[in-house]
């Protein structure tokens, strides 16, 4: 009777480690899902910023050439080299800083996809160790049973005596 609960408590503990592998997994990936929203919040973000530097060049470049054009009355149909100069510096400038930028968004967007596969990769490791765990449980559970239900060695002999022939 005992040998047969210490078997229904080896099932138990396996099914625990299980139980324990899978919810370890799970917050693993919700880790990685966690990441990968992240990631493409990064994106966003590096978008938004792209587009803000493009509409600060675009209104710096209006207000530039109002001036020069107005109120400076400088030439700006391209004639005059000084202010097409200027205006192709700008340009530069504003185009290097959004390359800039979306270099660094592409680096943290690999950053954080590199983190998200890792997560998951955890998770997957974390789900076939509690399995091999709770297999191992399992079966010294079952070779516990089979040795006190049929010991291997046999049963003590009675002492010799003279006295019992």
């Amino acid at each position: 009777m005992f040998q047969f609960l210490g078997l229904i408590g080896s099932a138990v503990s396996a099914a625990s480690s299980i139980s324990r592998a899978n919810a370890s997994a799970a917050s693993a990936e919700l880790n990685a899902f966690m990441t990968e929203t992240q990631r493409v919040q990064n994106e966003v973000s590096t978008k938004q910023q792209s587009n803000l530097r493009n509409e600060q060049f675009q209104f710096a470049q209006s207000a530039n050439l109002a001036l020069m054009g107005g109120a400076m009355s400088r030439d700006i149909s391209g004639v005059d080299r000084s202010v097409a100069a200027f205006l192709e510096r700008q340009r530069e400038i504003a185009y290097s800083d959004i390359a800039n930028v979306e270099f660094q968004g592409k680096q943290q967007d690999l950053a954080l996809s590199i983190a998200a596969m890792s997560e998951r990769r955890r998770a997957a490791d974390i789900r076939a160790s509690g399995l091999a765990n709770a297999f191992t449980t399992a079966l010294t559970g079952l070779m516990d049973y089979n040795e006190v239900r049929m010991p291997s060695s046999p049963p003590p002999q009675k002492p010799f005596s003279f006295l019992d022939t």
